[in-house]
């Protein structure tokens, strides 16, 4: 038997994670240049009904007085979901010639009807009764399937006057906050994933768990890594291994003597992907190098392996700064060479762009040079001034904060 169904208003449809679909489609032009709209949607618009329930939707039309003389209906829906079992004309319909070209496709969740009438309708009224069974638990949304119709859907005197098609929504079975999975936020789940444990259903729906710390833990990205060598810091970057609890970063850098002293630098933060140095620990114009690893559990430690070492250079006889570092956008970037050289300075981004060059030519030796650049349409980031002589590259990091 038929099933009564509960109406809930659209306002409530939050509390229940649903959203109405509405398309507003217009087509043609009445012979006087004025768009004429006629609306149509199911009703109710929202359906709760259990497995097994049968119930019926009707798709009510509003001529908003512009007149219809023809309505063609063509909706799809999900078929694992719901079954059409009919639809059939309204005796209220005031387009009541019939449904000529009614099909229903269960397989693939669509059904096409059309109706006639041999004068315009030109009050509210409902056009057809759609009969259905729930099949199983979940949400179908009942909606209008304009790619699949590219006719007519309202018209009068020959024009268009399709305006606003209002979907609804079938509800089968209890309610969750996540009907694609069946279960509520903070409910447990399987992400199917091997590496995670305590899955948990979040509140976008996904299934996510927390990865299992074991070994063999996951090597750095080395493609992820590069080096910033600015003026007073030296800045070494690379991407965050998924699950790591901190890093470890290996640098050979000065400090005395012997030159070359192996330093380790950990901390526990699960976003720890960078350090940066004062260039001051490092002898200008000598290659040095770091490496690093990224782990999940200090104790005992289990960590990647470390990856291959990077070398950099911090330069000699080379001053490079700008200001205001952070800017929103306009700063001035000076430089100077202890030696007379040929030189270039150059804007970049953080996946090696060159964004502008604001200087090349010949410089002269202990000379101040200080250039203006206006970067107020760049995005919010870190950037680089890169200054290239005949001996060596600087670069300069700074901020556009806005």
């Amino acid at each position: 038997m038929k099933k009564s169904v509960q109406i809930i208003s659209i306002a409530n449809l939050k509390n229940h994670f649903l959203i109405a679909v509405l398309s507003i489609f217009t087509f043609g032009l009445s012979q006087d240049g004025l768009a004429q709209l006629a609306n149509a949607e199911v009703a109710p618009a929202l359906v709760e009904v259990g497995v097994g329930d049968s119930f019926t939707v009707t798709v009510n039309i509003d001529p908003n007085n512009s007149g219809i003389s023809v309505a063609q209906v063509a909706m799809n829906f999900d078929p694992s979901i719901i079954q059409v079992d009919g639809v059939s004309l309204s005796s209220s319909s005031e387009l009541n010639v019939g449904l000529p070209g009614t099909t229903i496709d269960n397989t693939f969740g669509f059904f096409f009807i059309a109706g006639f009438n041999f004068s315009a309708a030109t009050i509210p009224f409902t056009h057809v009764e759609i009969d259905c069974t729930a099949l199983a638990n979940g949400s179908s949304s009942l909606e209008y399937e304009l790619e699949g119709s590219l006719q007519t859907l309202f018209a009068a005197s020959g024009d268009d006057v399709t305006g606003a098609l209002s979907s609804g929504l079938i509800i089968v079975g209890e309610q969750v906050d996540c009907p694609n999975l069946g279960a509520d936020f903070g409910e447990s789940c399987d992400d199917s994933d091997p590496n995670t444990e305590d899955d948990i259903v979040l509140t976008d729906c996904t299934c996510a768990g927390t990865l299992i710390c074991q070994a063999p833990f996951p090597a750095v990205d080395e493609s992820s890594r590069s080096t910033v060598v600015g003026s007073s810091n030296v800045d070494f970057l690379w991407d965050a291994v998924p699950g790591q609890i901190g890093c470890q970063v290996q640098v050979l850098r000065v400090l005395g003597t012997p030159p070359y002293e192996r330093q380790s630098f950990t901390t526990l933060d699960e976003d720890y992907d960078s350090l940066s140095l004062n260039t001051n620990l490092f002898i200008p114009g000598v290659t040095h190098a770091w490496r690093v690893r990224c782990g999940c559990s200090s104790s005992p430690v289990v960590a990647g392996p470390f990856s291959s070492w990077i070398t950099f250079v911090v330069p000699s006889g080379i001053t490079l700064s700008s200001f205001p570092n952070p800017t929103k956008g306009s700063s001035t970037v000076s430089f100077s060479l202890e030696t007379k050289d040929r030189a270039t300075l150059e804007v970049y981004d953080l996946n090696g762009r060159m964004l502008e060059l604001l200087f090349s030519g010949d410089v002269n030796s202990s000379t101040p040079y200080q250039f203006a650049f206006d970067g107020a349409n760049l995005s919010q980031g870190v950037y680089i001034y890169r200054l290239t002589t005949t001996k060596e590259v600087v670069n300069e990091k700074f901020i556009i904060a806005k």
